[in-house]
C-alpha cells in the first residue's frame, strides 16, 4: 500500500520532510577562520577539508629536485598504475586514499598516474592528468611545519611524518592494492579517514570533473532513448529553459550491470528499492527531471523500468528524460551538473558527493552513522558529507528486522522482486541542520 500511495503522491502536492535534528549533523565551521586563496586547508570538527585549489601541485623538475635532495623532509609515495583496481568509482577513492594519505605522511613527493583508462573523457579516449605529481612537505621555515602542528592539534591526529615505521621513506604501491592498501598502522588509517584533500583531487582529474564554467546555464532540451517522456502527456506544457519556477533539477542515478548478472553474489551492492527513487521524486517540485542508468538490457535495474513505465503512463509529468544509452561522460556530466541528485548504492557516489556541484543530495541510507561507512576511503557518512553538503537528505527506513536493506549481501537472483516491491522507505529526512 505504501508504493501506491507513493506513486499516487506524484500527481498531488509536495509532502512534508522529516527533520532531524542532531548537532553531530550540523555543517562545521572553519576553526582557523576564512582564508582566501586557493588550497586553503580548514578544520571542521576533527576534519581536514581543502575544498578548492591546490598548491601542492608541483612541475617535473620540482619533483625531481625534492626526490634527490635527501635533506628534504618526507618519503615518495608513488602509484605505478590503477589498471586492476576495477571501475571509474573505485579509481576515484583509491585516488582520494592517496591525497589524503600523502598529507598524512607529509611526502615530499607523491606520483599518480598520468593516463588512466576507466576516467571517461569527452572524446572518449585515454584519460590524461595535466597535474599527476604533488608535494606535501617544505624544505626550510616557511609556515608549513607550525601548519601542519597546528592541524594536529586542532583535530587530535597525530603528525605522522617523519615516523619511518608509519610512513617509509619510499611506498611503491600498484594497482592491485591502490584501494585497499595493506599494512597501514591504526594512526594513519585514523588520519586517511580524517583528511579530505578536495582541491588536489579537482586537480589532478581536471579532465573529467571540469569546473564551474563546465556546467550550462539550464538543462539542456529534454531528451531521450527511445524512452517517451512527459512532455507528450496530452493537456501538458514543458517549460522553457528560461521559466524554471520549481526546484530546479533533479538527476536520479540507477546503478545496473555487472550486479544484476544472474548467479552472481556481491557483499554489501544491494541498490535502494523502488520507493526510494518514488520518495525522492515526489518529495519537491521538480522543473526538471532527468533519470540515468547504463547496461544491457538483461543487466538492467528493474526499478528502471518501473520508472520509465510511470514516465510513459504519464504520472511522472512533464520535462523528465529516461536515459540507459548515452555514454558514461554524458551522464558524468548530467549528474556533476546536477541542481539536486540522487545516489545510489555505488563506489561512483564518492566522487559525485565530493565533486558534484549539486546543491542538494539524496543518499540511498539513512542520516544515522552506519558501521559500513568507517571503511578507509568511503566518504558515505552522513555526518561527513555535511562538513561539506549543506543540504543532504537520507531514507526513512522501516526498522523491523526484516526490512529490505541495501547493506547485506545482495544476490540478484532472491533480491531483485524485493528490491521493486519493498515498502521499506517511510520518507525522506533533513540531515543537515
Amino acid at each position: 500500500m505504501r508504493m501506491l500511495a507513493l506513486i499516487w503522491r506524484l500527481r498531488a502536492t509536495l509532502p512534508p520532510i522529516l527533520a532531524v535534528s542532531s548537532s553531530a549533523f550540523a555543517v562545521g565551521v572553519d576553526e582557523r577562520g576564512e582564508e582566501g586563496g586557493g588550497g586553503a586547508i580548514g578544520i571542521r570538527e576533527g576534519f581536514v577539508v581543502q575544498e578548492v585549489g591546490c598548491p601542492q601541485a608541483i612541475s617535473h623538475d620540482e619533483a625531481l629536485a625534492r626526490t634527490s635532495d635527501p635533506s628534504w623532509p618526507g618519503g615518495v609515495l608513488n602509484v605505478t598504475s590503477l589498471e586492476t583496481v576495477g571501475r571509474s568509482g573505485n579509481h576515484y577513492m583509491a585516488i582520494s586514499t592517496m591525497f589524503s594519505l600523502a598529507f598524512c605522511c607529509g611526502v615530499k613527493v607523491l606520483e599518480l598516474p598520468d593516463t588512466d583508462y576507466r576516467f571517461p573523457t569527452e572524446e572518449g579516449g585515454e584519460f590524461k592528468s595535466s597535474k599527476h605529481l604533488f608535494s606535501f612537505s617544505s624544505h626550510g621555515t616557511d609556515g608549513v611545519e607550525a601548519e601542519r602542528q597546528t592541524w594536529s592539534q586542532l583535530t587530535g591526529l597525530e603528525d605522522l611524518q617523519g615516523r619511518v615505521g608509519v610512513c617509509p621513506k619510499k611506498r611503491i604501491v600498484d594497482g592491485t592494492h591502490a584501494n585497499h592498501i595493506t599494512g597501514l598502522g591504526k594512526d594513519l588509517q585514523r588520519c586517511i579517514r580524517h583528511v579530505h584533500m578536495r582541491g588536489c583531487e579537482a586537480a589532478y582529474l581536471q579532465q573529467v570533473i571540469g569546473d564551474e564554467s563546465s556546467c550550462p546555464d539550464s538543462p539542456p532540451p529534454v531528451g531521450t532513448d527511445g524512452e517517451p517522456t512527459g512532455l507528450v502527456v496530452p493537456g501538458t506544457t514543458g517549460l522553457l529553459p528560461s521559466e524554471t519556477k520549481g526546484d530546479g533539477h533533479l538527476v536520479v542515478h540507477i546503478r545496473s550491470q555487472d550486479i544484476f548478472k544472474p548467479d552472481t553474489r556481491y557483499h554489501q551492492y544491494g541498490q535502494p528499492p523502488l520507493g526510494y527513487f518514488l520518495a525522492v521524486i515526489a518529495s519537491k517540485k521538480w522543473d526538471y527531471l532527468s533519470v540515468l542508468t547504463s547496461g544491457p538490457d538483461k543487466q538492467l535495474n528493474p526499478t528502471y523500468s518501473v520508472i520509465a513505465e510511470l514516465n510513459r503512463q504519464g504520472f511522472l509529468g512533464t520535462n523528465v528524460e529516461m536515459h540507459k544509452d548515452r555514454s558514461f561522460w554524458e551522464d558524468l556530466q548530467a549528474m556533476l551538473c546536477a541542481d539536486s541528485l540522487a545516489l545510489s548504492h555505488s563506489t561512483l557516489s564518492n566522487l559525485l558527493l565530493a565533486h558534484s556541484r549539486a546543491k542538494r543530495f539524496f543518499l540511498p541510507w539513512g542520516c544515522e552513522p552506519q558501521p559500513w561507512t568507517l571503511k578507509l576511503n568511503r566518504f558515505v557518512n552522513a555526518s561527513m558529507i555535511c562538513l561539506q553538503r549543506p543540504e543532504v537528505y537520507g531514507i526513512d527506513w522501516r526498522t523491523t528486522s526484516d526490512a529490505y536493506t541495501v547493506y547485506d549481501s545482495w544476490d540478484p537472483n532472491s533480491n531483485m522482486m524485493e528490491m521493486v516491491v519493498s515498502d521499506a522507505v517511510k520518507g525522506v529526512q533533513r540531515c543537515c541542520n
